[in-house]
C-alpha cells in the first residue's frame, strides 16, 4: 500500500493533519520551521485535552519524530504531516494551503487530493553510466535537484571503461551505480507518489527499471539528448509523455461515467449529488479541475451562490471540497478532470453504487 493510500484508509482515535504553507529559500525557511513549532504546540494542547494519557503519548511521541525527519530545504510551497498513535508521515505540495491543525478520526486529505490532481507534478531522472541528475516538474516549469543526494556521479566509470569490456562494466559498474541512484531516489520520492520519467538511453532503462524499488512510479522513457542537457530540453521530451499518459488515464475515467450514465447509475444535481455522498451511495465523484463552488443549504436543498459572504449563516465556502472530503472519507474515488468534458454537468457528476 503506498502513502496516499495508507494516509486514506485509516481510522483511528486521534488523526492529526497540521497543514501549513512553506518556502524554498532562507530566511524564509527558518519562518516555516517556527510556524510548524506553533502548530505542533497548538497540537499538543488539543491532543492532551481530547485524549487519555496513552493514546496522546503516541501520538505526540509520532509528531515529535516525523517532525525531526524533515528536511525543510526540500519543502516545496505546503507542507502536511498525517500524524496518529500508530505511524507519522508527511508530504511536500506544490500548492499554497491555508495553515490549520485538524483533529479528527480520519485524516484530512483534500488539499492532497487537489495538488495532486489540479497540477501535472512529476519528476525527471536524468540518467546516463556516468551521472544521474532528478528534475522536479510543474507542468512546463522545473528545478533541478542540486542538494543531497543529487546529482550523483559515477567518478569510476572512465577508469573502468579502459580496462573492461562493455558486458563487464555493465555487471561490474553500472548495477552497482544504478542501485546507488535509485536508493538516492528512493531517499528524495518516497513521502510524495509522484510519478516519474526516466530520461536515459534504452539500455539504462532497461536495467533501471529492472532493479528500482520505484517500478510502480516509473511511467516510461524519454531520451536523454546528452547528458549535460538543459532542464528545458528534457522536460520538453518528458512533458509528452506525462501528457499521454494523463490523457490515457482521462479517457479511461470518461468511458466509466458514460457508461454509468447509460445505466442512468449517476447524478449531477448538486442536492442529489450532496445527499448521495452522506449516505455513502457514491462510487466515484468527477469534478473539473480547477472548480470551486460555494453554496449555501436552503430548507435542505444545495443552492449555488457566485461568492461567500462572509459570516453567513449556512454559508459553505466551496462545496466541492466539502465533497471530495468526504468521498474520501468513505474510501470513494474522485476523479478530476481537465477541460470543457464536465461543463454540461455544471462542473460535478457521480457515479452512485448499484
Amino acid at each position: 500500500m503506498d502513502t496516499i493510500e495508507k494516509i486514506k484508509n485509516t481510522k483511528a482515535e486521534g488523526c492529526v493533519t497540521i497543514i501549513m504553507n512553506t518556502h524554498q529559500t532562507r530566511p524564509a525557511i527558518q519562518q516555516d520551521m517556527l510556524t510548524l513549532k506553533n502548530l505542533a504546540k497548538e497540537t499538543e494542547e488539543r491532543v492532551l485535552s481530547l485524549y487519555d494519557s496513552k493514546t496522546a503519548e503516541a501520538i505526540l511521541r509520532q509528531l515529535k519524530n516525523t517532525i525531526n525527519t524533515i528536511d525543510f530545504s526540500r519543502n516545496d510551497k505546503s507542507l502536511i504531516l498525517f500524524i496518529c498513535a500508530e505511524f507519522g508521515h508527511y508530504l511536500s505540495l506544490p500548492t499554497s494551503v491555508k495553515n490549520r491543525v485538524v483533529i479528527d478520526k480520519t485524516f484530512a486529505t483534500r488539499d492532497v487530493y487537489r495538488a495532486m490532481h489540479e497540477t501535472t507534478i512529476y519528476y525527471v531522472l536524468a540518467l546516463s553510466r556516468k551521472q544521474a541528475r532528478l528534475i522536479k516538474a510543474v507542468n512546463d516549469h522545473g528545478e533541478e535537484l542540486k542538494n543531497a543526494p543529487f546529482p550523483l556521479f559515477n567518478p569510476e566509470y572512465n577508469k573502468q571503461k579502459a580496462k573492461l569490456s562493455p558486458d563487464d562494466i555493465e555487471e561490474a559498474l553500472i548495477v552497482e551505480f544504478f542501485n546507488d541512484v535509485d536508493k538516492a531516489l528512493w531517499e528524495v520520492i518516497h513521502n510524495n507518489d509522484l510519478p516519474v520519467v526516466i530520461a536515459s538511453e534504452i539500455r539504462n532503462y532497461n536495467i533501471f527499471s529492472k532493479i528500482s524499488r520505484l517500478k510502480n512510479k516509473i511511467i516510461g522513457r524519454v531520451p536523454l539528448l546528452h547528458e549535460e542537457a538543459k532542464v528545458h530540453q528534457i522536460l520538453a521530451e518528458a512533458r509528452h509523455l506525462v501528457e499521454k499518459n494523463l490523457e490515457k488515464e482521462t479517457k479511461k475515467q470518461l468511458s466509466k461515467l458514460e457508461k454509468a450514465i447509460n445505466n442512468q447509475r449517476f447524478l449531477t444535481d448538486y442536492t442529489e449529488v450532496w445527499n448521495a455522498i452522506q449516505q455513502g451511495r457514491g462510487r466515484t465523484l468527477f469534478v473539473k479541475k480547477g472548480f470551486h463552488q460555494p453554496a449555501v443549504f436552503v430548507n435542505g436543498h444545495v443552492a449555488l451562490i457566485e461568492k461567500v459572504m462572509k459570516d453567513a449563516p449556512l454559508v459553505v465556502e466551496d462545496i466541492i471540497d466539502e465533497m471530495i472530503e468526504k468521498m474520501i472519507n468513505q474510501k470513494g474515488e474522485v476523479v478530476f478532470i481537465d477541460g470543457n468534458q464536465l461543463d454540461r454537468f455544471n462542473g460535478i457528476a457521480l457515479i452512485v453504487k448499484s
